[in-house]
This record gives C-alpha cells, structure tokens and sequence, in this order.
C-alpha cells in the first residue's frame, strides 16, 4: 500500500496537449482577398469602358463615312456635323489609320468643291489651301499608321500634285503606290491622272 502511494507521487505530469497552428495562405487574408475582388472589379469595369469607346469611335466614324459618299454627289449641307463627328472619332481612337484616311477625304473635297468654283477672291484660295493642308496632313497620319496602303500613297500624291507641288516628294508618293499596288484600281487611276497631266505640260519630270 506505501509502494502504491510512493509510485502516485513520482509520477510525471502529463504534457499539456499540442495545438497545431495551421497558417492561413497569403490569398486567405481579408486584405488580399479585398484586394483581388478590387482588381478584378477594375479590369471588368476598364474592359467595359473600352468596349464603350471603341463603339462610340465607331458611331462618329459612321457618320463621317456617310458623310463622304454626300461630299462625293456634291452634297455639303452637313459639313459642320460631319467634320466634326470624324474629329470625335479621332480624338477617342486616333491610332486608327482609316479614322484619318476619311478625314483628310473630307478635306480634300472640300477643297476640290472650292476648285470648282470659277470665281475664286484671295479668301477663297487661302481656304482652298488650308483644306489641302489639312487633308495632307491626315494622310500622312494615316500613312505612318499604316505604312503598306497603297492607296494613301496615292491620296498623298495627288494632293501634292493638287498643291502645284512638282517635287521629290511628289515623286516617292508615286513610286509607293505603284510599288505597293500597282493593281489597285485607285492607284492606277492615280498615276494615269499624273502621268497625263506631266506630259500634256511637258515637265522636265516627266
């Protein structure tokens, strides 16, 4: 009975039970939780905003386009709201090359409708110029948008040649076009234009 009672008291202690902390991973914690939903929720919402430019920019491209098979009839009545939607579809999407190819389209007739016209006064000329500079200028928006288009070549002749602009450039905007679609119908008409007009005026180019 004393041995019983001596092997109670040496009895060790029982160790205390082992709680195992199981770390949470890093994509379990509110914050990075939060972090990714506000992410994710960014991305959806710069998507969607740019789906709404890109149909916008389409809109106003729309319009332009109608606008120039008016401009082509003669039919100029509209100028202002056309001129303006191409404008809008430009300054949402201007890394768009046939954003700028219609524009200086629009231009260039409008220049042309001022050609047209048989009595033209000093104002009337500076017009005609700035509506030719200012189609030259989105052509060669267009053409360093979209180098290989033959037919900006093209357009970027003629308003040279429309500019009375006989020079080297005049000539490298031909060769382009005729190196780059020689096949295309706007080219071809292009260099028969020119070609005709240098040797009925006899120019040293020729």
């Amino acid at each position: 009975m004393q041995v019983s009672q001596e092997r109670k008291r040496r009895r060790k202690p029982r160790a205390a039970p082992v709680t195992k902390t199981v770390s949470k991973s890093i994509f379990e914690t509110e914050y990075v939780k939060h972090g990714v939903w506000g992410l994710a929720l960014i991305l959806t919402l710069w998507t969607l905003f740019g789906s709404v430019q890109s149909s916008r920019a389409h809109y106003y491209f729309q319009i332009a386009k109608n606008g120039l098979v008016a401009f082509s009839v003669g039919d100029f009545s509209q100028q202002d709201a056309i001129i303006t939607a191409a404008k809008a579809a430009i300054e949402i999407d201007p890394a768009r090359a046939n954003y700028h190819e219609t524009l200086g389209s629009l231009y260039e007739y409008l220049a042309l409708n001022v050609i047209a016209e048989k009595h033209k006064d000093k104002d009337t000329i500076m017009v005609q110029r700035q509506w030719l500079d200012l189609a030259y200028s989105h052509y060669l928006k267009a053409e360093d948008l979209r180098p290989y288009w033959p037919v900006t070549h093209a357009n970027l002749g003629m308003i040279r040649w429309r500019q009375n602009t006989i020079d080297e450039q005049l000539f490298t905007h031909i060769t382009n076009a005729h190196r780059l679609g020689r096949m295309k119908a706007e080219v071809h008409e292009f260099i028969v234009q020119i070609g005709g007009a240098l040797y009925l005026s006899q120019h040293p180019y020729f």
